[in-house]
């Protein structure tokens, strides 16, 4: 019993990376895609939002590259199940991109992105596993967790 219970623990950690990974693609990609709907309801300046999209797109990156190379050593850095990361973040990231969409959908035709837009989110979200990868790669166990 006690062995299932740590399979389902590692499990949900499992998980919760994977929904991390998720967050951190879903913001970069709401900000990109709702430039239009931001200026609308805000009355910023295209200049003032490319800032602060720009600056809160790098704190997602560096934040969450940060929390998730911690947590990924602290709970998989002996253990191969840490890239299943490259995989398990894509249904989280689907379900993310449908809640907001029906949370916030487009009620004005002047806020849909353009095309060009979606170009850049499927070559964004073709080298997602890549950069998972990376982050995965970087971590090598210590020896306190080799010797064990």
């Amino acid at each position: 019993m006690l062995k299932g219970r740590g399979v389902c623990i590692r499990f949900l950690k499992l998980n919760a990376i994977s929904l991390i990974y998720a967050i951190m693609m879903l913001i970069p990609a709401e900000f990109i895609l709702n430039t239009y709907r931001i200026h609308r309801i805000t009355g910023w300046s295209f200049e003032t939002l490319d800032i602060i999209s720009l600056v809160s797109i790098g704190a997602v990156a560096i934040v969450g590259t940060g929390l998730v190379y911690i947590l990924t050593k602290k709970w998989f850095s002996n253990s191969y199940i840490r890239f299943w990361t490259m995989l398990l973040w894509l249904p989280y990231h689907i379900l993310l991109i449908y809640l907001t969409s029906n949370l916030l959908p487009f009620s004005y035709e002047g806020d849909n992105p353009s095309p060009a837009t979606g170009l850049l989110m499927l070559g964004a979200l073709f080298f997602y596993p890549f950069y998972i990868l990376l982050v995965n790669m970087c971590i090598f166990p210590s020896d306190e967790q080799v010797r064990t």
